[in-house]
């Protein structure tokens, strides 16, 4: 029988693999290891699915208000630890683990949840007799996931895909939103990510694909991707992506390809949004997502503003603190609490 000491380590080993996976910093080397951590011993894998079913039973009960103030916690020692030594992470990862393990024991006390709660978490439930799974965000949700192939899928606001692994080959469907995949190598089963009318094949490679009504957007992070038309845009040429490279298709248009800069590109995974020349009203749709608290633009002449920097997503305050003080534009709650932005009558103080 193994000891409490072994099983301990083994968990602690499981909880911060669970870490690294969901990060956006992981590498495909880091997810080569981690499989091979898994085949090493039968005991590695049981504790990983173990974590991620109390994991599945945290997201399900993820509106719960103890779990609400839980998770805050989390974050903060997930902000703290960045840049520390690898010991804070391990720390983290245990206290991810038996965090999890708290919420199954705790589940048995708590009272069914509404049904609007389970809909808004997402769910890695698999159906019965299907090969398919949904994985869902709300509204103002970003939720990292670990994926059955190795691979991990962080999901940005008011996103859905569908999963489907065959034998030969893993397909996803981006149905709504944006999502980062950072890809395990398997050459027998090509990864494949259906978005409008286009399909992302990589082996082992990081790209981020967000859909918008009309428009998609693809961009390579590392590796290598083959971006192909399908349906109205199957006569289109197929387009190899290098490192740096954004994809974006406009419905009318040709597509075009061109060099971005993908830290800014991807910091929506991080919790950071990225403005660079962006019309005012399009910047507060960008941000809108990320927030209960809705900015709303009530003057139409706000569109010759634009805006540039880095702000937090949610931080619906600071970023109106800085478009008023850069701008005159005026800033006041309705009473349904949300902020309505309007032009400063000139010589008026700003508020």
């Amino acid at each position: 029988m193994i000891s409490d000491i072994a099983q301990r380590t083994i968990d602690e080993a499981a909880a911060d693999w669970d870490v690294r996976l969901r990060s956006h910093r992981c590498t495909a080397n880091d997810r080569d290891k981690f499989n091979a951590w898994l085949e090493r011993d039968f005991r590695h894998r049981a504790a990983y699915e173990r974590l991620q079913s109390g994991l599945a039973t945290l997201c399900a009960a993820s509106d719960h208000p103890q779990l609400r103030a839980l998770s805050e916690v989390a974050s903060l020692a997930e902000r703290r630890a960045t840049g520390r030594h690898r010991f804070t992470a391990w720390a983290m990862a245990a206290g991810i683990a038996a965090l999890a393990l708290t919420v199954g024991v705790l589940s048995w006390h708590w009272s069914p949840m509404p049904q609007i709660a389970l809909r808004t978490a997402v769910s890695t439930a698999r159906p019965r007799n299907s090969a398919t799974e949904a994985l869902v965000t709300a509204a103002t949700e970003r939720r990292a996931v670990s994926l059955p192939d190795g691979s991990s899928v962080t999901l940005n606001a008011s996103t859905r895909i569908e999963t489907e692994w065959l034998a030969h080959e893993r397909r996803i469907r981006l149905l709504s939103g944006q999502a980062l995949f950072r890809v395990a190598k398997d050459k027998t089963r090509p990864f494949i990510v259906t978005v409008g009318d286009r399909t992302v094949t990589a082996l082992g490679t990081a790209f981020d694909v967000r859909l918008d009504a009309d428009k998609v957007q693809v961009t390579l992070l590392e590796g290598r991707v083959a971006v192909r038309g399908v349906g109205k845009a199957a006569h289109q040429p197929t387009l190899e992506l290098t490192p740096n490279q954004q994809f974006s298709a406009v419905d009318g248009e040709l597509p075009t390809v061109q060099a971005v800069d993908t830290t800014r590109a991807s910091a929506w995974a991080e919790g950071q949004v990225y403005f660079t020349d962006e019309a005012l009203p399009a910047a507060v749709a960008e941000m809108n997502q990320h927030s209960a608290q809705q900015i709303v633009v009530a003057d139409p002449t706000l569109s010759q503003y634009r805006v540039n920097g880095m702000f937090r997503a949610g931080n619906q305050d600071g970023f109106v603190g800085a478009i008023t003080s850069y701008f005159p534009i005026d800033a006041r709650q309705d009473a349904d609490g949300h902020i309505v932005l309007r032009s400063r009558p000139q010589g008026a103080a700003a508020h």
